[in-house]
């Protein structure tokens, strides 16, 4: 499939930094400016055979998929009408995108616990594309999407030892392995992607109790190096294991060297390093 990657303009998620489908979106060519450009590259170039559009992923609503959805395959419509009347093909393929948010279940027993929000899982996505997008189901049209974080999300999770306990101007840490460098919109965005962390003992067995505030920070050189700000977690030692959950997405796919911090790529090869 050859084809282009549309910009409906129809507005962001709660999330800015994740929506790709605003007014001054950097992603495709913006329907509301430039909606006769796209027909008519279309109309120029029969290799063309298809249609993408994309609104962003974590904090974008069902609605705000489907008004994408109906967007591009109103697109799609106008351009099949026009290359028909001049005796071209119609489009054989729609890219609807992913963007399917992955509830990341934030525990209650932070500091300032959060409702969850229970999202609609995949059956509950189709069930809505089904009912108000009825016309994407037609025999004729092959329609992919890509969910990619609400696939790969809750696959992982990283698991770091407890370095060193300290306490310093009333607030205590907990320093582990893992950081920034993996956990890198984490460190930038705290309030935003923040990961549920759980505390095990050496052997590996869940810590229970009483809970205190903790901030768990990683070894990096800079003050933001933090994985969870004052977190309600049971009584933590050094040794003990803190598992980061939800870390399929997003995590080590961003790796950094940064700090000189080895990342050893297969079992085969020699662990590589980077200067910061």
């Amino acid at each position: 499939m050859i084809g282009i990657r549309v910009n409906p303009q129809i507005g962001a998620g709660a999330i800015a930094m994740s929506s790709t489908a605003t007014a001054t979106s950097k992603f495709g060519i913006g329907l509301v400016d430039d909606r006769e450009r796209v027909v008519q590259r279309y109309l120029q170039h029969a290799f063309l055979s298809g249609v993408h559009v994309h609104v962003g992923s974590q904090g974008c609503t069902i609605a705000l998929l489907i008004a994408g959805c109906k967007a591009v395959l109103d697109l799609a419509k106008e351009i099949d009408r026009r290359r028909l009347a001049v005796g071209m093909a119609p489009l054989k393929y729609i890219d609807i995108g992913g963007g399917l948010s992955v509830d990341y279940g934030f525990d209650p027993n932070e500091s300032e616990p959060r409702a969850i929000t229970v999202l609609p899982d995949f059956d509950g996505y189709a069930r809505a594309i089904l009912e108000e997008v009825p016309a994407l189901t037609r025999s004729d049209l092959i329609v992919f999407t890509e969910f990619g974080r609400a696939v790969s999300a809750k696959c992982g999770f990283a698991l770091s030892k407890v370095e060193h306990v300290k306490e310093t101007g009333g607030r205590k840490m907990a320093v582990v392995h893992c950081g920034a460098d993996m956990f890198v919109r984490t460190a930038l965005l705290p309030n935003v992607w923040r990961h549920r962390i759980e505390v095990f003992d050496a052997q590996g067995k869940r810590k229970e109790g009483d809970r205190s505030k903790v901030d768990v920070v990683g070894p990096l050189c800079f003050t933001g190096d933090v994985i969870g700000h004052q977190r309600l977690l049971p009584s933590i030692a050094v040794g003990d294991l803190v598992a980061v959950h939800d870390a399929g997405a997003y995590t080590l796919s961003m790796w950094s060297t940064y700090n000189t911090r080895l990342v050893r790529l297969s079992p085969s090869l020699p662990a590589s390093s980077s200067s910061s």
